[in-house]
């Protein structure tokens, strides 16, 4: 077996290689430190310059008379005015085009009721462009002896016109109050509003008649006409208003002074009249 020997000098020798390789280590490691710290700090002092200089610039835009605006555009509207729509939308001639919060804006005239939908535009660089749909109203709600307006989606949008009178039906049994119309006014104006539309097209109303649509439950609609109630139930319209035409001649001719007459049953009309000695409901089958 052969034997290494290593001698103190040999030994001595690879101990400092050792250390000054381990040195040479420290060092690198050290500059590679002090390259990374100082790579960082550039790194900040570029990103402070260049916000800096955004800054500068966004306010160098917001203080430029390029930028002011100069008109407020409004579209869609029919009964709001111009200056009703720019009292609520907030915006004003002068301002920087850049400080208008747009979402803001649409907030704001979605306040009014009359307002359905709101879009707000930049139209750079210096106008405003501001779109809306207007609800419409399809109903006057009679409400403690006022006539208030009411849209197809059941929102209030005040007390009706002089104007309005006479164009739209007049329906009870919506409750509104100052917050508005109750909830769940949408469902009743969509009742009244089938009925309306048959007895306009049907011309069953005439402008010389007096009627109203009553619909306190929107399933089972009562119609005022000339003072006579008319229990009409939910649609079949068509068909329950054939069957009272086929006895109203009937009514006429025995001056019969109708309570009220009831459509809801298939197959037969029922008549109360006013005065009716046994206590029981006139019924006619059809």
């Amino acid at each position: 077996m052969r034997d290494y020997k290593v001698s103190a000098r040999e030994g001595k020798q690879r101990y400092l290689r050792r250390r000054r390789n381990r040195g040479l280590v420290s060092r690198r490691d050290k500059r590679a430190r002090l390259f990374r710290n100082l790579t960082r700090l550039f790194v900040l002092w570029i990103a402070a310059v260049l916000l800096y200089m955004a800054a500068m610039g966004v306010g160098a835009i917001l203080r430029s008379n390029l930028f002011e605006i100069t008109k407020v555009e409004y579209e869609g509207q029919a009964r709001l005015t111009h200056d009703e729509l720019l009292q609520l939308s907030g915006i004003e001639s002068g301002a920087n085009i850049f400080s208008v919060d747009l979402a803001e804006a649409c907030d704001r005239l979605g306040k009014s009721p009359w307002v359905r939908e709101a879009a707000v535009r930049r139209l750079l660089p210096s106008r405003i462009r501001v779109e809306i749909v207007e609800r419409v109203p399809a109903v006057l709600a009679r409400v403690n002896g006022e006539l208030y307006l009411v849209s197809r989606d059941g929102v209030s949008l005040g007390i009706a016109a002089e104007a309005d009178r006479g164009t739209l039906p007049v329906v009870s049994g919506i409750a509104i109050g100052k917050d508005g119309a109750e909830e769940g006014a949408e469902i009743k104006v969509t009742a009244a509003l089938e009925l309306g539309d048959y007895l306009k097209k049907s011309k069953f109303v005439s402008s010389e008649d007096r009627a109203e649509i009553k619909v306190d439950d929107p399933s089972s609609v009562i119609l005022m006409f000339n003072g006579v109630e008319i229990r009409v139930g939910r649609g079949g319209y068509e068909e329950k208003f054939k069957r009272l035409s086929e006895v109203e001649s009937d009514i006429r001719r025995r001056q019969i002074e109708v309570l009220y007459i009831d459509l809801r049953f298939p197959d037969k009309v029922i008549i109360k009249p006013v005065h009716d000695e046994t206590g029981a409901e006139g019924n006619k089958g059809q």
